[in-house]
């Protein structure tokens, strides 16, 4: 069984920022100890049905670049850890993929990063509507290649 791989995160708790909520639900998932964090950028996830299936939701993301002391281990919810790495064969979520993509894009690494300008969204593919054309995975606008 091949299981979806995450970053680590969850929702802020009441009066929480999301700086102080993305530390801590990194010790709460891998038990790693914040030394210090860097804000990075926003990301807007993609659109899914709400659980009952009568509704939408949508994930907003701050994405932060978080330094730490120690050895990461399963923790609560957690069941397995693992590092990143180009080509290696990791089933990532889809806004994992996004962010891991754009954050590889900020140090140069990879595809340079692309925002859709209707939705923001940031992952796209092959048109199947339009030769030498991209498409946002998100809403669909369409991009021709230049």
């Amino acid at each position: 069984m091949r299981f979806s791989f995450l970053l680590p995160g969850g929702g802020a708790n009441k009066g929480e920022s999301r700086r102080k909520a993305a530390m801590r639900e990194l010790k709460e998932g891998t038990g790693l100890k914040t030394l210090k964090s860097a804000y990075l950028f926003p990301h807007k996830g993609r659109l899914h049905r709400t659980f009952n299936g009568k509704g939408h939701f949508r994930d907003y993301h701050k994405v932060f670049l978080i330094t730490v002391n120690g050895s990461p281990k399963p923790q609560r919810e957690v069941k397995r850890i693992a590092y990143f790495k180009n080509g290696s064969g990791l089933k990532l979520s889809y806004s994992t993929k996004e962010i891991i993509d754009r954050f590889l894009a900020m140090k140069g690494e990879g595809f340079k990063a692309v925002i859709c300008k209707k939705c923001g969204g940031s992952t796209f593919k092959p048109s199947r509507k339009i030769a030498n054309a991209l498409e946002c995975d998100h809403c669909g606008e369409l991009y021709v290649k230049s």
